[in-house]
């Protein structure tokens, strides 16, 4: 369909099909291996506004040069541009069918990239009671099996390599329950918990989260960790499913977060430096024991600190006692000079 952004139209001989004009049009890097974003396409039109052009069947075959050519149906859901109903009911618009279906090499960017850790999303749950107390049941979703909305490998280029296997593996994705928001008005009733202040949830943006954090917990644990050395634990110790080994479908397998931790050995966590500070002098009054404890846990340390900027930051204002000891330097002002008189005492200056 070309090797650069073009759009070509064809025009059927009048005395054959009078009316039909054939449309191609493509975008480039059509071949890009990492699985860019692009896209081509085949548009049959006719001027006669009809369901069916001409009674007519029409068989489209693609011919890649010297690669494969990958094709999809797809749904659309655009509001009053192209409704699903459209693509989903034959009733509405002619039937259409892939003589050889391809559900594979559908992962785009950036998940295709080479470094980032590409997940995919497995079913752990599918069902869950309303905030209305109704069983609700997620429809198509078998426990453990991949979700129908989880992109296969491997990229375009082959999957001989650790760059091309992609997704790298599966994590939870649906359904998992999460916050609801309280700025979510299009949230059905139906998908929000019995609490009322949780909903369900679905998506490879549910599952990448998870392993997102098993990654923090990893990093936790030895800091020094790269994301290559993060990438190798969590294929290495993944449950196996799907076909044998790394396969397009699940990837190296689903994540196991106390597998993958246990790989992980205690690193050198660096010690936290204490920024410069006005050490207080003489001329001050001697502090009681009460200030700088903004807590109010009866120790002055880093979390009084810690406490207390959150507090400077508007982010957890403090009040009474706690605001008192606050003005730990006695200045009449509460500031990162209090901040630092803390951390001055937190080390023993």
């Amino acid at each position: 369909m070309g090797t650069s952004s073009e759009i070509r139209e064809y025009f059927v001989d009048e005395t054959m099909l009078p009316g039909i004009k054939l449309q191609a049009v493509t975008e480039i890097p059509f071949n890009d291996g990492r699985n860019l974003l692009n896209f081509g396409y085949v548009k049959v039109e006719c001027s006669e506004a009809a369901y069916y052009i001409n009674d007519r069947f029409f068989i489209i075959q693609m011919v890649g040069t010297g690669v494969p050519v990958h094709a999809w149906h797809t749904t659309r859901d655009q509001g009053s541009f192209v409704s699903t109903a459209v693509y989903q009911s034959h009733y509405m618009t002619p039937p259409a069918k892939l003589i050889e279906p391809d559900d594979g090499f559908t992962l785009g960017n950036p998940g295709s990239a080479g470094k980032p850790i590409c997940v995919g999303s497995y079913v752990t749950k599918n069902q869950w009671v309303d905030v209305n107390g109704v069983t609700r049941t997620q429809e198509g979703a078998t426990l453990g099996e991949i979700s129908s909305f989880s992109s296969k490998g491997p990229r375009r280029d082959g999957n001989t390599t650790l760059e091309q296997q992609k997704p790298d593996v599966t994590g939870p994705g649906e359904v998992l329950v999460s916050v609801l928001s309280s700025v979510l008005a299009q949230v059905p009733q139906t998908g929000i918990e019995r609490d009322g202040v949780h909903q369900k949830m679905q998506g490879t943006s549910m599952s990448s989260p998870v392993v997102t954090g098993l990654a923090a917990l990893m990093l936790s644990k030895n800091p020094t960790l790269t994301n290559e050395q993060i990438k190798q634990a969590l294929r290495n110790t993944a449950r196996d499913a799907g076909i044998a080994g790394w396969d397009p479908t699940f990837g190296a397998g689903k994540i196991d977060a106390v597998a993958a931790l246990n790989t992980v050995s205690t690193g050198n966590t660096p010690t936290p430096t204490v920024p410069p500070t006005a050490t207080p002098t003489a001329t001050e009054t001697p502090p009681s024991g009460d200030w700088g404890d903004v807590n109010l846990d009866s120790v002055v340390d880093t979390r009084d600190a810690i406490r207390l900027l959150r507090h400077i930051e508007g982010i957890q204002l403090l009040t009474g006692q706690g605001l008192d000891n606050a003005d730990a330097d006695q200045s009449t002002t509460i500031d990162n000079a209090d901040v630092d008189w803390i951390l001055n005492r937190t080390v023993g200056n």
